[in-house]
């Protein structure tokens, strides 16, 4: 098997109570640009994460590097266990054909449709949650 590139972190998920904090840092002292900021429903979250919570979802950049930044709008209880990093992105040249071995090894992805496309994820054998980038 030829690997004709190296796999890049993209990008890093992070749960906090806290978001205005973290934009704070991120923006003024680490120098993120703001990408967006929005809301992501119970059922997403749920099937990705496991929380049936409503979250706020704010994107930040600098450079090849996002963060995303998750905080519960409700119920934050629930999520007190998850704060800091909750899952990272790996980006792969031909994501479908990685997705489609990994298949075929038997390995078990969380598929989410979202506007039309399909987002995979794989957790690791300690339950890390990495998100398959192209």
């Amino acid at each position: 098997m030829s690997h004709n590139h190296i796999p890049v972190c993209d990008h890093i998920g992070l749960f906090t109570n806290d978001p205005e904090r973290l934009l704070d840092f991120y923006t003024r002292i680490m120098e993120f640009d703001k990408i967006s900021d929005s809301i992501l429903d119970k059922s997403i979250m749920k099937s990705i994460f496991g929380i049936n919570i409503k979250c706020r979802f704010i994107k930040l950049s600098k450079g090849e590097l996002m963060l995303e930044i998750f905080t519960p709008i409700e119920q934050k209880s629930q999520v007190q266990t998850k704060i800091g990093i909750n899952h990272f992105g790996y980006k792969q040249n031909n994501k479908i054909k990685f997705v489609q071995r990994l298949k075929e090894q038997g390995q078990n992805l969380i598929t989410i449709k979202k506007n039309n496309h399909s987002i995979y994820f794989i957790k690791d054998p300690d339950g890390n949650l990495i998100e398959l980038r192209e």
